[in-house]
């Protein structure tokens, strides 16, 4: 039986595109969640309240 990938591994595939408005006018585009979240011992974080993020829309 195959395991399945890590959490790390499914948000780091995920093709989301946002911004983290904190960093500015001059923010680079980001792709992939895991830029944005920590998983450490089964527990999930995020880095930056979700109120500081851009999604683009596609």
């Amino acid at each position: 039986m195959r395991r399945p990938p890590s959490y790390g591994a499914y948000l780091f595939g995920g093709g989301d595109r946002f911004r983290i408005l904190s960093q500015g006018p001059a923010a680079k585009t980001l792709t992939g969640l895991h830029h944005v979240i920590d998983v450490t011992d089964g527990t999930v974080r995020m880095t930056h309240p979700v109120t500081d993020l851009v999604f683009a829309e596609e």
